[in-house]
């Protein structure tokens, strides 16, 4: 979350097309440290011939080690900034319940205020991620059973998978470039649905060889990194300014809220002895949705203009409609955001709104 909270904010310093070349870096340098840890963690196991049990101890020291190294480095630069809002002025003076509350405000607004983009980003993220998701844990059952790639096959279609995001990562910069994030990103859902429905059938009913697997993992590897790389530019662009690190968390839970659906289909499938083709083609369909939803957003033009209303300002006018229907005529504080009563019958209308 907290990761995802600069991101906006670097978009509006630097602006679309160097946030683009921003992006494309945050998202090889991310696939490329996990490539070199797969690399590192294995070759600590073949060189010291580890069993499974030493080989995960392994993996968790370098890990810590890892985060250690980089996540102190990182500390250093991360720069320090105030916190934007406090319990003054909440109608929940308890911080158990503040955030709950908080949260049910900030969805109801992205509901009814901001229907051109981000509303519709959130639902197409919630498809679209947990078929991302699905092809780590639904491919490794699928390439052992009905492939019958080896665990250190599998392991070798994964790294060459992660490889792939590299220079995927680069090509989606290059074609949102082109276009923009939106249609950037719905190409990459489609292309995704495609070629995993392309890669099940060849695999199975065409019976080809082991070898076509790995072809198969570095095309999906540079889909998923056009993919990863757009959804993160897609999300720093369509962020209305104000209460970046909440978003955040809406951004990190819908990446998570339906991940149980695809394997859920492909095991009632498989249990039912149905091919397991059609359950790794299943699993795609939450990429087609997204698509199919993102075609229901604005133009690009009209994301990033509605991104520019502040959603803390915009909550602040629905709190001075909400006090002056029960109360009567308010003050607003455009600074700190409290709303209090006035003494006269004007109610002013915040600027940018």
């Amino acid at each position: 979350v907290a990761i995802y909270s600069y991101l906006p904010e670097m978009a509006r310093h630097v602006g679309q097309d160097h946030m683009n070349s921003f992006a494309a870096i945050f998202t090889m340098t991310q696939f490329s440290s996990e490539a070199i840890f797969i690399v590192v963690v294995t070759a600590f196991g073949i060189g010291l011939n580890l069993d499974t049990v030493q080989t995960a101890m392994v993996s968790q020291s370098v890990s810590v080690l890892w985060c250690l190294l980089f996540f102190t480095t990182s500390w250093w630069y991360f720069p320090k900034r105030p916190a934007r809002h406090s319990l003054e002025g909440s109608k929940q003076k308890s911080i158990l319940m503040a955030g709950f509350y908080q949260n049910y405000k900030t969805a109801k607004l992205i509901w009814t205020k901001y229907r051109k983009g981000l509303k519709w980003y959130l639902l197409a993220l919630m498809f679209a991620d947990s078929s991302a998701s699905a092809m780590v844990t639904v491919s490794v059952t699928y390439l052992s059973d009905t492939v019958g790639l080896t665990s250190t096959e599998i392991g070798i279609f994964f790294l060459v998978a992660l490889i792939g995001t590299i220079p995927g990562s680069k090509m989606g910069s290059m074609v949102t470039a082109k276009t923009n994030p939106n249609t950037s990103w719905k190409m990459s859902q489609l292309f995704l649905t495609i070629v995993t429905i392309i890669g099940a059938v060849t695999m199975e009913d065409i019976n080809g060889p082991k070898e076509l697997s790995f072809i198969w993992g570095l095309v999906v590897g540079i889909l998923l990194g056009w993919f990863y790389h757009t959804e993160s530019l897609f999300f720093s662009m369509c962020l209305p300014k104000g209460q970046e690190a909440e978003l955040a968390g809406f951004f990190v839970y819908c990446t998570q809220i339906l991940s149980w659906l695809p394997p859920l289909l492909f095991t009632i499938l498989v249990e039912n002895d149905i091919s397991q083709k059609y359950g790794v083609i299943a699993t795609s369909f939450g990429f087609l949705v997204g698509a199919v939803l993102l075609s229901c957003t604005g133009s690009w033009t009209e994301i990033v203009e509605e991104a520019d209303r502040n959603l803390s300002v915009v909550l602040a006018v629905l709190a001075i409609e909400e006090v002056e229907h029960n109360e009567g005529p308010v003050d607003k504080d455009m600074e700190t955001g409290s709303v209090t009563k006035s003494d006269d019958n004007s109610v002013p209308e915040p600027e940018g709104v």
